[in-house]
């Protein structure tokens, strides 16, 4: 044979395959649907003509046959499986227009039913509404009560529907406006092979034969109408259609239609373009919240949203041609308008909201801190925040709420608490501390909070005062002990108004502060800001030449003028007095051995102070800060030899400034006489030489800080006492009237004994640290073999020591919400300050 074919055997392998398949009973039960709707007789003609292929191959072989012959009954061959193909394309194509015209012609009406599509039995459905109705899934509505049939409780049988059905018949379903059960699988797919002797009453009409439905009294061995279905051949085959409908790669039009296959490519693709540029928008929308800008301005496109979505298109091709392209869109929308970016800041809001919430409700143990601060608009803005720690013992400090109170009472303030631990579905079970300001309204242990809460809730919840304000209050209290602090803050406040109120005296001490490698500029003395003395008397200290020099250049500069004759205005002479006169103070003993201590302590206290801010900070660990402090405050009150070093080096060092320590000391501290109505013997009075005078003023203050720490640490070591055996180096007082006394304290936990039990085995891991924080991650490690024991310092873990989350909030509020936009909307503010 001149003709040849190349790979005969595995050509006519494929073939062999090909036959099987359209021949297996799989294929045609399959595929009965598609065959019933084209014409029999075209799928049959060319299934004969395919089981003559395998007899070309033979003839191709063959020395019997000419060339001629076979190429003629090859050509013939292929000429009528083309003309039968061509025909069964023409019938497929004809149908598909048939379905795309019933497709276009559906109609949405609307409906008081929350369903998007109707679940009436008696409606066709097409393919958008079979795959809405399966991912809905059956109905299976559970009632508190279904209808009785009146003639089956005479009888004293099953008289109504029974839901513990569903969950043994999970296609069951139930239909409550004709009380009747219908099969969920069998009312959607009953159309096609294997579905011959199926029971309508499953599909259409329903059942209401309750009493027949488990098949009980009926003899031995008989099944009920539930049984008998669910296990019939005409339910298999409808759960095959139906498993076959839920994947879309093997849905039959899927496979046969490559124009609708690559329209759903299409339509997944731009699905999940559309989806990237939604994610690149809440990007954006997440950015400006945390940074605290503005979205809009007037014009709108010259807002920062849209400005940054414009830069993005710069970078980013797919970004750019979204907007430029409207294929990816079905109407003309960017997503850039103002109702647009609202809607994505109440999206992030409500996201996070949502997520914190979650945790709170999933933690053991939590406790709440709220503050409150007047806004630009003049409202008083509360803001609550919930400390909480997880099951792997992080800790957790989230805002949850911010809102306006119309009155600053206890009441109302606990109020608001539960009213919005309420909202959000928070047990108060888990509620074991609370933790505000000094204010009476807060503190108070009447008509405060603390109390108010207390009250509501019906038992004892830990409440812990701010460590930020208590230590904040203690420096400041103790800054006006005597007249000498206070004329020294004053005599910084005036430093700080005298050199910034004027821009050329500014410009000349900048000048200095530039020319210099550790000068800074001056602070202001802030009200609220709780490192205001610090920053304040630090500045003044490391900047002290710098402000000396300002000062003389000031007074030389006017000098000059007038000896040049220059016209000299009253401002000039004023300028000129006062700088001479802060000079004069600066260059005091008393200013700079004020300066030198109170530089000391309140770096102590800022110290203590930052720490106490962490919110990872336990109340242990605070607790172990503030006896530190304390104690180092107590050494230097102590320690005459550090005190009088610190007046030795002042003395120096205003010997070197040309001051008469002396003369300055009597002028200003002049010890008069008592009055004789007191004390007629002048001999009986006490008077202090200099040395003594300024010992005795720096001890005022130290006294103050000291007893104000202890007073703060004995009430933290009060809220502990009963915790204090579990600290690293006490496990050995531990006893077990402690482990009931904590038991009593400590919610879940039921056996004393077990508590002890287990903190017995960890006695020598406890003793092995020496701070809490070490403790705890070893605790974390091996917390699922100690479980009462971790419940234990997960309570701990969760008291709250300080309000600086708030008053981070707080930060945060003045920045979003400032003059530009003080008519914010309360909630889109709260959205703002969370997602921030």
């Amino acid at each position: 044979m001149l003709l040849d074919f190349n790979n005969n055997i595995d050509k006519e392998k494929q073939v062999d395959q090909l036959l099987e398949a359209y021949r297996s009973p799989f294929w045609i039960e399959e595929h009965q649907w598609f065959i019933g709707c084209l014409w029999t007789e075209s799928i049959n003609d060319a299934m004969f003509c395919l089981y003559s292929l395998p007899y070309s191959f033979e003839n191709s072989t063959r020395n019997d046959i000419s060339h001629k012959e076979f190429v003629e009954k090859t050509r013939s061959f292929v000429f009528e499986l083309k003309t039968i193909l061509d025909s069964l394309d023409t019938t497929c194509h004809e149908q598909i227009e048939k379905m795309n015209a019933q497709f276009s012609n559906v109609e949405f009406v609307c409906r008081k039913s929350n369903d998007a599509i109707s679940r009436d039995p008696g409606k066709k459905f097409i393919e958008e509404e079979l795959r809405y109705l399966i991912h809905k899934g059956p109905m299976q509505p559970v009632l508190n009560d279904y209808p009785k049939n009146l003639s089956l409780v005479a009888q004293k049988t099953t008289c109504k529907f029974v839901p513990k059905w569903f969950n043994e018949y999970p296609m069951l379903e139930y239909s409550e406006s004709s009380d009747r059960a219908f099969c969920f699988a069998c009312r959607l797919f009953h159309k096609g092979p294997g579905s011959e002797k199926a029971d309508l009453a499953w599909i259409k009409t329903g059942l209401q034969s309750w009493s027949k439905m488990k098949g009980k009294g009926k003899g031995k061995g008989k099944k009920g109408k539930l049984e008998q279905h669910f296990t019939s051949s005409s339910h298999m085959s409808s759960m095959y259609r139906l498993s076959v409908f839920k994947n879309k790669h093997l849905n039959v039009e899927h496979l046969i239609d490559a124009n609708h296959r690559l329209a759903s490519q299409k339509e997944e693709s731009i699905f999940q373009i559309n989806k990237k540029i939604i994610e690149t928008f809440f990007d954006c929308t997440l950015f400006l919240a945390k940074q605290g800008l503005a979205f809009r301005r007037d014009p709108q496109e010259h807002g920062n949203f849209i400005q940054l979505i414009n830069l993005l298109r710069r970078h980013n091709p797919l970004l750019n041609s979204w907007f430029n392209d409207n294929k990816f869109k079905s109407h003309h929308v960017t997503y850039t308008s103002a109702r647009s970016q609202d809607e994505f800041i109440e999206q992030i809001g409500t996201y996070l909201i949502r997520l914190i919430v979650q945790q709170v409700q999933n933690a053991p143990f939590y406790s709440v801190m709220i503050d409150s601060t007047p806004d630009c608009s003049h409202r008083e803005i509360y803001s609550l925040v919930i400390r909480y720690v997880d099951n792997d013992l992080n800790i957790y400090e989230r805002v949850i709420a911010l809102k306006e109170l119309p009155t600053k009472t206890g009441q109302a303030i606990c109020d608001f608490i539960l009213t919005i631990l309420h909202d959000y579905q928070i047990s108060t079970d888990c509620l074991v501390g609370q933790c505000y300001d000094n204010a009476p309204s807060m503190s108070g242990c009447r008509r405060g909070v603390q109390n108010c809460m207390k009250i509501a809730l019906k038992r004892d919840i830990i409440h812990v005062p701010c460590g930020g304000h208590s230590a904040n209050l203690g420096v400041k209290h103790g800054c006006e002990c005597s007249t000498e602090y206070i004329r020294f803050f004053n005599l910084i406040e005036e430093i700080y108004d005298f050199l910034t109120s004027s821009i050329n005296r500014y410009r000349t001490f900048r000048t200095q502060i530039n020319s210099s490698t550790s000068a800074v500029t001056v602070k202001n003395l802030s009200i609220t800001r709780w490192s205001a003395n610090y920053e304040s008397i630090n500045a003044i200290c490391r900047s002290l030449p710098e402000i000396i020099n300002t000062f003389d250049l000031i007074i030389s500069h006017i000098d000059d003028k007038v000896n040049a004759n220059e016209k000299i205005t009253p401002d000039d002479r004023k300028t000129k007095e006062q700088s001479i006169n802060l000079q004069k103070a600066i260059l005091s003993f008393e200013f700079n051995l004020l300066l030198n201590l109170l530089n000391q302590v309140t770096r102590q206290t800022q110290s203590l102070t930052d720490h106490l801010q962490k919110k990872s900070l336990d109340l242990v660990t605070a607790s172990h800060l503030l006896f530190n402090t304390n104690k180092m405050l107590m050494e230097w009150r102590n320690d005459d030899l550090f005190l009088q070093n610190l007046i030795k080096e002042c003395d120096d060092q205003a010997l070197r400034n040309g001051v008469d320590i002396e003369n300055e000391f009597a002028r200003h501290h002049h010890q008069r006489p008592r009055s004789v109505k007191i004390d007629s013997n002048s001999k009986t009075g006490i008077h202090l030489n200099r040395i003594e005078y300024y010992v005795k003023l720096m001890r005022e203050i130290l006294d103050y800080l000291i007893v104000s720490l202890s007073e703060y640490y004995k009430l933290i070591e009060e809220k502990l006492q009963h915790f204090c055996s579990i600290f690293p180096g006490r496990v050995n007082q531990l006893t077990l009237e402690n482990a009931k006394k904590i038991c009593e304290i400590v919610p879940g936990i039921s056996s004393p004994e077990l508590l002890y039990s287990e903190l017995q085995l960890l006695k020598n891991d406890i003793d092995s640290y020496t701070e809490m924080t070490e403790l705890i991650n070893k605790i974390k490690i091996i917390r699922h073999g100690y479980p009462n024991a971790t419940r234990i310092y997960q309570f701990l873990l969760a008291l709250p020591i300080t309000v600086a989350t708030n008053e981070r909030c707080f930060s945060k509020l003045k920045l979003i919400k400032n003059k530009l936009r003080s008519t914010l909307m309360p909630d889109k503010m709260e959205w703002l300050i969370i997602s921030s």
